[in-house]
């Protein structure tokens, strides 16, 4: 036993990467489905940059949109970094074998930080992380910028307890050069860290708040369109925030719904009890006067992610549940460095050194293990068929003219088509605040024709007599569309109104097996 402790103790970061890395091919094995359409727009958009060169951030695929009015990309350094993964001929093993990557590299990174602090049992508290909540296994396998930034969030507040201002910089730098729109959260970092210092040590380290403002700032400046960059940003964080705030009908994506006591009940029981757990021994640490036997590092490293933690889960509530990845890594970070603590104050010492607390330790992991399996099991079922819409691009890329619009309906299909056709433009992409911010009248119109299914549309939230108008004409006069994609059963009402000769202008030159397309005529 003792020979594997040692050999496990010397080459803990290899085997480590080994086990995640087996892991991660396990689970993407398991389907042949994706984790998110997301994943697919973004290796097609690294493709381009492979095709088009590194500067050219024009994106006229989404015609309807700000993100093609202000031609640049908040996600530019992350579609730099997949270029390497386009190289494979075969699109859909790209997109798996760059799964398999990030969560591998996401996971044996969480590990070597947490080591680099030298925090006890660190390989237990990343399967903690991993399993923390089917929300973060199953957003771990997208190839998203958001693991990388909340990975990088995460090194940063490392590299701020540690006191290392040029780990500091580059760190910052990649933040906000692969993912500009989360560059608040280093922010958020500086002023935590800069509190948690200043209340443990009662100094500011001028130098580390410096490296990470200057980092920020040069990772702006490596975008080839920077103001267009600043202004989706702004989109992005304030106008979705206030949008959001006004009950506008905005189809999200699930993670920027509010988290709510469901979830809670669902999910995130064993996270939260065992923050619960985490606070009430804070608790006895202050009533037994035992804060002072804990070390100023670990001391810093409490405080900070105590308050982070606290002000990811209010995020959750009020912005969006995907904060809850944040919350998962703050509050781990917390309960692994009060475990390490614990070593260091001689009262505790006898209670976590027995038997009882690695037994009480061991039932807590399979229980969290077991319930995030569970319901990430059910998340499986509702992963996303790479195949959608294939036939149906592959006829609008033998039969349409370059650049020529295709009108979807829904602005999450647009990865699928994107991925398969880069032939054709689309009306909207990514997320629908970037269509709303560009023109509420076409945002109103498109809406309605979608959900609404009807032969009138108009731009305004109420439709009053007056300002409607047929759909045919506002396609073609307001969107410049001349092909509209149809989902049968999605699309019911506008599918069934076409089949039934209710709407003019329209003649039907496609049908898949869950789509139709239109030609305007």
């Amino acid at each position: 036993m003792k020979i594997i402790k040692d050999l496990f103790d010397k080459y803990s970061l290899s085997i480590s990467a080994t086990i995640f890395l087996i892991f991660s091919t396990l689970i993407i094995l398991i389907t042949n489905k994706v984790f998110g359409v997301d994943s697919l727009y973004h290796i097609k958009h690294a493709f381009l940059y492979k095709q088009n060169g590194l500067l050219d951030t024009s994106f006229p695929y989404v015609s309807a949109s700000t993100i093609a009015e202000y031609g640049a990309d908040i996600w530019y350094g992350f579609h730099i970094i997949l270029i390497p993964f386009t190289f494979i001929d075969d699109p859909l093993l790209s997109v798996k074998i760059a799964t398999i990557f990030l969560a591998t590299l996401s996971l044996t990174s969480f590990f070597w930080l947490i080591k680099s602090i030298n925090i006890k049992y660190p390989f237990f508290w990343t399967v903690v992380l991993l399993f923390s909540s089917a929300d973060f296994l199953f957003r771990i396998f997208m190839v998203r910028p958001h693991i990388v930034s909340l990975l990088l969030s995460f090194a940063l507040l490392i590299y701020f307890i540690k006191n290392k201002p040029y780990s500091i910089f580059f760190t910052s730098v990649l933040v906000s050069f692969i993912h500009i729109a989360l560059a608040w959260v280093p922010i958020l970092i500086i002023i935590i860290s800069t509190l948690a210092s200043f209340i443990t040590e009662k100094k500011i380290y001028i130098k580390n708040i410096l490296a990470s403002f200057l980092g920020l700032l040069g990772g702006v400046l490596l975008h080839p369109n920077i103001i267009g960059t600043l202004k989706l940003s702004y989109i992005q964080i304030v106008e979705l925030f206030i949008t959001k705030g006004q009950d506008i009908p905005m189809q999200f994506g699930r993670e920027l719904n509010l988290l709510n006591f469901g979830d809670i009940i669902l999910q995130y029981i064993p996270l939260f009890a065992y923050l619960i757990f985490i606070l009430f021994i804070i608790f006895s640490i202050y009533i037994n006067k035992a804060w002072t036997d804990i070390s100023p590092p670990n001391k810093k490293t409490l405080i900070a992610n105590l308050l982070l933690s606290f002000i990811f889960l209010i995020l959750a509530f009020i912005s969006a549940r995907r904060s809850t990845d944040f919350l998962s890594v703050f509050s781990i970070l917390l309960s692994a460095s009060l475990l390490t603590s614990l070593f260091e104050i001689q009262n505790f010492r006898p209670i976590i050194k027995a038997q009882s607390f690695y037994i009480i330790s061991g039932i807590f992991l399979v229980f969290m293990i077991l319930n995030g399996s569970l319901i990430f099991n059910q998340f499986i079922k509702n992963t996303v068929d790479p195949h959608k819409f294939e036939a149906t691009s592959s006829w609008l890329k033998a039969n349409t003219s370059q650049g020529d619009i295709v009108f979807n309906a829904y602005w999450d299909n647009f990865p699928n088509l994107f991925f398969w056709n880069s032939h054709n433009y689309y009306i909207s992409g990514m997320d629908p605040i970037f269509q709303y911010s560009f023109s509420q009248d076409l945002y109103w119109k498109a809406y309605f024709i979608a959900y609404n299914g009807q032969p009138i549309t108009c731009g305004e939230m109420k439709c009053i007599e007056d300002k409607v108008e047929d759909i045919g004409l506002v396609l073609k006069r307001d969107f410049k569309a001349k092909y509209i994609i149809v989902e049968h059963r999605r699309s019911s009402n506008l599918y069934k109104n076409l089949e039934e000769g209710n709407l003019t202008g329209f003649k039907k030159v496609f049908t898949g097996e869950t789509e139709s397309i239109y030609q305007i005529i």
